[in-house]
């Protein structure tokens, strides 16, 4: 659900962070959450979302230059 939420919001502003989601960053456990967590947990959103954009036939080259800085490998 928020990779497909962070897709849309992708869509309007490529410079997007999925810790910065009003659904996530209001979130106790996001809160609670060490920063290795959250920076995975993020990285994870990001990639479900590249995926997502990928399959619905959005440019390779815009959506990876949207997503790279966010994922973690």
């Amino acid at each position: 659900m928020l990779g497909m939420r962070f897709a849309e919001i992708l869509l309007c502003r490529a410079s997007a962070k999925p810790g910065k989601m009003t659904e996530l960053a209001s979130r106790k456990d996001w809160k609670n959450a060490e920063a290795h967590e959250r920076k995975k947990a993020a990285s994870e959103i990001a990639e479900e979302a590249r995926d997502i954009l990928l399959r619905s036939g959005y440019p390779k080259e815009q959506v990876e230059k949207a997503t790279r800085h966010l994922i973690r490998y």
